[in-house]
């Protein structure tokens, strides 16, 4: 590892750097997980709450890791680990002939779809930690030459398994398809984390509150409908309808020059790549499409997008349709991703103005029930909506009420609905408007 540490510190810097530049605006459960939680006691949000019954590692993670960091901190941790996760799987790729390179790089790192999965720190925090104890579990069990070698894969690929569900199927799937190549003997270990996960999940079933989403019933065709909107409707509004998009000129230009001076070779085609490309690509779509109350969202096709730059790294092209492809797609990406980056940050200041207003305005009391009336679902206009992909606070109770709480830091703020019509009132509760200049009333 220390030999190749100045392989991964260039790009490192570059996209801390970036994050540096653009900030980091938190919005939605950002404001739950990493700031109205501190209003509480860990055990109290572990079994109380219940973040330990879903996602242990996440929610333990998530109270004694990133809670020491103040958020953009920890959006820099986590791009590290991002990169060297890349670094690690290319490593360990390269031993079975699969080429993990500048299409997987531009996929994983940029693409704009990704951008939810590695920059929101609510779902990356989830997704790259558990990619990241995945790939050093891999990178340890192909160079450790200690014995503690095996103890250390088998700790870090279950660890793996307890973030985020298309985190644990990658992180399956792909251990599996590697020591079949490696040594099969080992691939022991990735199905006994299984069953060792599944057991735990089991057993927490009847204290998790959710426990409703993993009900069974497929949902095949809407799913496909879903794909298909996100590869052919959204990334496409990513990109072209982005104020960046004069500069992938220049960015082109300058990706040809520098994939010159770097690519010596021409890609060789690896059917072996090909399939753990379509392997990466499907497996963790699967919950989705068996689960009766799953929906697709971005950051649930972050290992399928990946997938497609593996898959280019594996098909023969010369040097040059190599490098100008690569390029094209890396100045796009970035392009579209700019973009996105002053979307989160107009998104976040409407919420932070919102929700400074309503605690300002003085018409809210601890431990009572509101609607907000006139609240829009959003006020942002962005490029390409999808889900809840960049939503207002405003979007439901939860995330407001979380919002209005950690702006407050006050925990007795019982719950804010905003609606949009006061037709929609049909509770006795209290009442405040908001109007067209996010100004609080008591008064319509």
């Amino acid at each position: 590892m220390k030999k190749h540490i100045y392989k991964i510190l260039p790009l490192s810097f570059l996209l801390i750097l970036k994050n540096l530049i653009f900030g980091y605006f938190p919005i939605l459960d950002d404001h739950i997980q990493y700031s109205a939680y501190s209003l509480y006691t860990k055990k109290y949000i572990l079994f109380t709450v219940g973040t330990i019954y879903k996602r242990p590692a996440a929610a333990i993670f998530d109270l004694f890791v990133w809670q020491n960091f103040k958020m953009p901190v920890s959006v820099i941790i986590i791009t590290v680990m991002l990169v060297f996760s890349l670094f690690m799987l290319k490593e360990v790729f390269k031993t079975v002939n699969i080429t993990i390179g500048i299409f997987s790089g531009a996929f994983m790192l940029f693409c704009p779809l990704n951008l939810e999965a590695v920059y929101w720190l609510s779902a990356s925090s989830r997704i790259v930690t558990g990619l990241f104890f995945c790939t050093l579990s891999l990178y340890i069990i192909t160079f450790s030459k200690r014995k503690i070698g095996i103890f250390a894969f088998w700790f870090f690929n279950l660890l793996s398994y307890l973030f985020y569900e298309q985190a644990l199927i990658f992180s399956c799937v792909t251990t599996v398809f590697f020591l079949f190549f490696k040594n099969k003997k080992l691939t022991a270990i990735p199905i006994l984390n299984i069953v060792l996960t599944g057991g735990y999940y089991i057993i927490c079933a009847p204290f998790d509150r959710f426990s409703a989403r993993a009900e069974i019933g497929f949902k095949i065709f809407p799913h496909i409908k879903s794909l298909a909107e996100i590869f052919f409707s959204v990334l496409p509004k990513m990109i072209f309808k982005s104020k960046y998009l004069i500069l992938s000129i220049i960015i082109f230009a300058v990706s040809i020059f520098v994939l010159h001076k770097f690519r010596k070779e021409n890609q060789n085609k690896s059917f072996s790549g090909i399939i753990c490309a379509l392997l990466v690509f499907v497996c963790p779509l699967l919950p989705h499409f068996i689960l009766k109350n799953s929906y697709l969202s971005l950051r649930s096709t972050f290992f399928s997008v990946t997938a497609l730059g593996i898959f280019l790294d594996n098909i023969t092209l010369s040097k040059r349709t190599a490098n100008t492809v690569s390029a094209l797609v890396l100045s796009l990406f970035l392009a579209g991703s700019a973009s996105e980056f002053f979307e989160y940050k107009s998104v976040y200041e409407t919420d932070k103005t919102i929700c400074e207003n309503i605690i300002n305005s003085h018409l809210i009391e601890d431990n009572k029930m509101y609607y907000l009336i006139g609240a829009k679902r959003m006020y942002n206009n962005i490029n390409a909506p999808f889900a809840e992909h960049i939503l207002n606070v405003t979007q439901a109770d939860w995330s407001l009420t979380g919002a209005v709480r950690a702006y407050s830091h006050n925990k007795n703020i019982k719950r804010i609905i905003p609606i949009e019509n006061e037709s929609l009132a049909t509770q006795n509760y209290e009442k405040i408007y908001i109007d067209g200049n996010l100004e609080i009333k008591k008064y319509r």
